[in-house]
């Protein structure tokens, strides 16, 4: 078995602007939650800044139909991780996946990843920060722009 060693990046400001520096092209953002990122913002709530309802199980876009697809799903998610695959899909150059201590794994051939470390998260209540969140970038590679 081979053993692969990633080098890890340090998000060293705010997360929005990380992300919104991160993003080529068009955007889609799924799980938006509060997020004013993506041309468009995707949530299932009410009470959040997304410009469609949505689920991030039902999505019904063409393959490659936005340079980029962000998603920051609830942890409960990471059980099964057949979304990242449909994700992997829309995105024509970069998916951005954030995620708690696992690693989704998309194909080698098509993709490179990268590791991002986001220590910036404080409680609900506003608290002490409270916990390290991990961003997975895969890049596509070979990709062809959208005409």
């Amino acid at each position: 078995m081979k053993i692969e060693y990633l080098q890890a990046n340090w998000i060293c400001y705010s997360q929005d602007d990380w992300l919104r520096k991160m993003v080529i092209g068009t955007c889609l953002n799924v799980c938006s939650g509060m997020s004013k990122i993506g041309d468009e913002r995707i949530d299932i709530a009410e009470k959040t800044n997304r410009t469609l309802e949505g689920d991030l199980f039902k999505l019904n876009y063409v393959p490659r139909s936005f340079d980029t697809v962000i998603c920051d799903p609830p942890y409960s998610y990471y059980n099964r991780f057949k979304w990242a695959l449909k994700l992997s899909d829309i995105a024509n150059s970069r998916l951005i996946l954030a995620s708690g201590l696992l690693s989704p794994r998309l194909p080698k051939r098509n993709w490179k990843r990268e590791l991002w470390y986001d220590n910036s998260h404080r409680s609900p209540t506003g608290g002490r920060r409270i916990m390290l969140k991990l961003w997975w970038v895969f890049n596509r590679l070979n990709y062809p722009l959208k005409a």
